[in-house]
């Protein structure tokens, strides 16, 4: 058996506030791969039975509390105020979803984050666990691990600590989970490191701030009229045909099957059924359904210029850097823009630009956030995030895809010197600026590109 020193009872009498599940050698059996992920990454957890309880959030539909009842703990008002409010969360439905999509080896991954989350707003003054306790608490079996977590809890002094931590999660209001950490879930494999977390994190914060101040409706200007869909895409569209039935339309689209109410009459001075239906408006056409061939075309190219590296800079009273600032507002942006022309043959395509004569200043790492927040419209082909050589090749190419169709074009700037295009591009001027002014960033640059 392995030893045992205060640190480790202190850490395994705190599996006794697992409140959705009885304390049991399944229930050990289960959080180790929390435990194990925590451990490689150096996060920050929650008590034991809290990380046991995030697990059943994820995996149970329908929760309960069944936990075990320890004399001389408050744990009606830790279920009021900690866990209750994570069962009954409007967002707990999509954490699971993202939590099941994983592969089974990121799962465990998944909890220590969400924990690591819990921490940062219950625990905001909180340390880490000691390493060596916790692996010393893993190498026992299930068995030892769960005596040991029910002799530690029945001593007076891992209880009053037990009671401390307790009371310190209580003076904090319940975590609010967010958009974030759904799309944190949902794309843990490809956010490896802490700093690529915080970045999403922070960019997903800002656009939901920044478009809270968006009209939710917005008519798009008037263009000079639908533009067909390319030939070459014909396999992903039905061409034409026939979609519904209406009693309105043309001869040529008239249901067969209506002439049967017509009567030969030889005299030509009867009415058969055929007129009367046709005179009160019953009679059934098709409706032709011109599918995407028909669809308005918008490309929509925003460009990134070099010089948004110097935007790597904060400023007072705004909770983030420049550049995140200016990825949140794209963001929310994109996503308004979605909305509003999604029944369009939408494109819209980002372009960090290059600079020649500095290679050694990339917007890679914007690139690469931009690629992880927008995904789910990268995925759906709506949204394309493609970085260019320089301001020259995204002029040409905003020429290129006009005559074609309707193109509009934007550019966010930290200074002079960002793409010029014949076609007049808004610019966003990225300087210093107040949370309002970024707000209006993303107001801008909404209503000229609808």
């Amino acid at each position: 058996m392995a030893a045992t020193g205060p640190a480790v009872e202190q850490l395994a009498a705190e599996l006794c506030l697992a409140r959705l599940e009885p304390v049991s050698e399944a229930t050990v059996a289960r959080i180790r791969p929390a435990l194990a992920a925590a451990l490689e990454r150096s996060v920050r957890l929650p008590p034991l039975g809290l990380v046991a309880d995030l697990l059943t959030l994820l995996e149970v539909p329908s929760p309960v509390l069944q936990g075990l009842e320890v004399p001389g703990l408050a744990l009606r008002r830790y279920d009021d105020r900690v866990v209750g409010p994570l069962v009954v969360h409007r967002r707990r439905t999509a954490l699971a979803d993202a939590f099941a999509a994983l592969p089974e080896a990121w799962r465990g991954a998944a909890v220590a984050a969400l924990g690591e989350r819990l921490c940062e707003e219950i625990e905001p003054g909180g340390g880490y666990w000691e390493p060596g306790a916790l692996r010393a608490w893993l190498a026992r079996t299930d068995a030892e691990g769960l005596d040991l977590a029910l002799a530690a809890v029945a001593e007076p002094g891992p209880r009053e600590v037990l009671q401390g931590r307790m009371a310190e999660m209580l003076r904090h209001p319940a975590i609010d989970w967010s958009a974030a950490d759904v799309h944190l879930i949902r794309n843990l494999p490809r956010l490896a490191t802490a700093a690529q977390r915080l970045l999403v994190r922070q960019v997903l914060e800002a656009s939901s701030a920044l478009g809270s101040g968006l009209r939710r409706a917005a008519r798009p200007r008037a263009r000079a009229g639908p533009v067909a869909t390319g030939m070459e895409e014909e396999d992903k569209y039905p061409a034409g045909g026939f979609s519904a039935l209406t009693t309105s339309g043309s001869p040529e689209n008239l249901v067969a099957s209506e002439l049967v109410y017509m009567d030969d009459d030889e005299d030509g001075e009867g009415i058969d059924l055929f007129d009367v239906r046709f005179t009160e408006g019953e009679l059934l056409y098709y409706t032709r359904d011109e599918s995407a061939y028909m669809r308005q075309r918008r490309r929509i190219r925003v460009a990134l210029a070099q010089d948004v590296v110097q935007a790597r800079v904060m400023d007072p009273g705004v909770p983030w850097q420049r550049v995140v600032a200016t990825l949140g507002a794209l963001h929310a942006v994109v996503e308004r823009l979605v909305d509003w022309l999604g029944e369009q043959d939408l494109q819209i395509s980002l372009h960090p630009l290059a600079d020649r004569t500095r290679p050694h200043e990339t917007l890679a790492t914007e690139a690469d956030a931009l690629s992880l927040v927008l995904s789910t419209w990268i995925d759906a082909g709506v949204v394309s995030v493609d970085p260019l050589p320089d301001a020259a090749a995204f002029a040409a190419l905003v020429e290129a895809s006009a005559k074609a169709a309707e193109t509009d074009a934007a550019v966010d700037q930290h200074g002079a010197g960002a793409a010029e295009a014949r076609r007049g591009p808004v610019r966003a001027q990225l300087g210093p600026k107040t949370a309002p002014g970024w707000a209006a960033v993303a107001r801008d640059l909404a209503v000229h590109l609808t």
